[in-house]
C-alpha cells in the first residue's frame, strides 16, 4: 500500500528526478493498486476497490449482530465500505427464519440501510448503532435519526387531491349507465339505440 499512496506525491519530485522517471514510478503504482485491487476514496484515503468481472457488487457483511426488537429476534448485518466507498457504510436487518419472516421494521423480513463511517463511529460501533436505527425504524422516526448524523433531508411532500378540476369547473357528472351500474344489479339495464333512432 506505500506505494499507492506515493501516487499523489510523485509530482513532487519532477524536479529533483527526470520526467521520464517519475512517470515510471506513477505507472509502477498504478499497476500495483489495480494489481491488488486498491482505491481512493474522494477523501483520499486507500482501501480495497469491490469488482467482478468489472462491475461493482457490495461485500459481503463482516458483522452479523442479533439484537431484539420489540421483542422480535432481528439479525444486523454490518457491512462497512459498501461497494467499495469508503464513508458509506451499510446496515441490513434480516430475519433469523428461514424462510424470511415479517420483521417489526419490513414485512418482507429485510430492510436494508445506508450511513456513514463516521455516523456508526459516533454511535458507539456498529452494534449500538444498529440497536439504535431499530428503534427508529419501528417508532417512525428513522428520518429524525438520520438527520442527527447527515442533516436534514429533502422535505417530502404528500400530493392532495384536488376537489375540483384545475379549469375550475366542479367534477364531472356521472353518466345515466354508470349510475344505473352503481345502484345495483336492481336497475334495468339502459335502453340501446340504434343507428336511425
Amino acid at each position: 500500500m506505500a506505494f499507492a499512496r506515493r501516487i499523489a506525491l510523485w509530482e513532487e519530485f519532477r524536479g529533483e528526478y527526470g520526467n521520464q522517471a517519475v512517470a515510471i514510478a506513477a505507472a509502477v503504482s498504478r499497476r500495483g493498486m489495480k494489481e491488488f485491487s486498491l482505491e481512493f476514496s474522494q477523501e483520499g484515503r486507500l482501501g480495497e476497490r469491490w469488482t467482478q468481472r468489472g462491475r461493482n457488487y457490495p461485500p459481503p457483511p463482516c458483522l452479523r449482530i442479533p439484537i431484539t426488537v420489540a421483542g422480535e429476534e432481528v439479525i444486523a448485518e454490518y457491512t462497512p465500505e459498501y461497494l467499495g466507498s469508503l464513508s458509506t457504510d451499510h446496515i441490513a436487518f434480516v430475519s433469523p427464519h428461514d424462510p424470511k419472516k415479517p420483521i417489526p421494521m419490513s414485512k418482507t423480513g429485510y430492510h436494508s440501510h445506508f450511513t456513514s463511517r463516521e455516523a456508526v463511529d459516533a454511535m458507539g460501533g456498529p452494534a449500538r448503532y444498529a440497536t439504535e436505527l431499530a428503534e427508529a425504524l419501528v417508532s417512525g422516526s428513522e428520518r429524525q435519526f438520520d438527520a442527527a448524523f447527515h442533516g436534514p433531508g429533502p422535505e417530502i411532500k404528500k400530493a392532495v387531491k384536488p376537489t375540483r378540476r384545475l379549469d375550475g369547473h366542479p367534477k364531472p357528472v356521472l353518466g345515466g349507465h354508470t349510475a344505473k351500474v352503481i345502484q345495483g344489479p336492481d336497475a334495468s339495464p339502459p335502453k340501446q339505440n340504434t343507428l336511425f333512432e
